[in-house]
């Protein structure tokens, strides 16, 4: 009995190495980039691609986006120079919108606890949220597509 117990531990043991193994290789949804200015974003097409809408100031550096490309949301930061704010802030409305994420009241006080103020933007069909400090030149955003129905 002990060695049935024995040998069957020791083949969940290999199992549960195999499925994590696996696991570790297979490809992931979200899709992580950075770039170290809006020149790099743009040759890598990252606004074509639509993850982040060129509404953008001209100084924007230090972007970081993760994409998942199931769900079609996406989800980043970057820096700017403060005295550009004005042009980020004349393409943005005031206030976030609902968002269909189990835990948004959660992450809307999470940023403004942190000192970020919500602000959005929307195309025909996407719609992103900027949770920004325009005294550090810094966002934060969220974007997603919404669902029909």
């Amino acid at each position: 009995m002990k060695r049935v117990a024995i040998a069957s531990a020791s083949f969940l043991a290999a199992l549960s190495a195999l499925v994590a193994l696996v696991l570790w290789f297979l490809p992931s949804d979200v899709v992580e980039s950075s770039y170290p200015t809006l020149d790099s974003a743009r040759r890598d097409r990252l606004f074509d691609r639509g993850w982040l809408p060129e509404i953008i100031p001209p100084s924007t550096s230090r972007i970081s986006v993760s994409s998942n490309l199931d769900l079609n949301t996406s989800w980043g930061s970057f820096e700017f120079h403060p005295k550009e704010w004005d042009l980020l802030e004349g393409r943005l409305t005031r206030g976030e919108l609902s968002a269909p994420f189990a835990d948004w009241q959660a992450t809307v006080a999470e940023n403004r606890d942190k000192g970020f103020q919500p602000w959005h933007h929307a195309s025909a069909d996407t719609r992103w949220v900027f949770f920004c400090r325009p005294d550090v030149g810094r966002c934060e955003y969220v974007m997603w597509m919404p669902r029909e129905g």
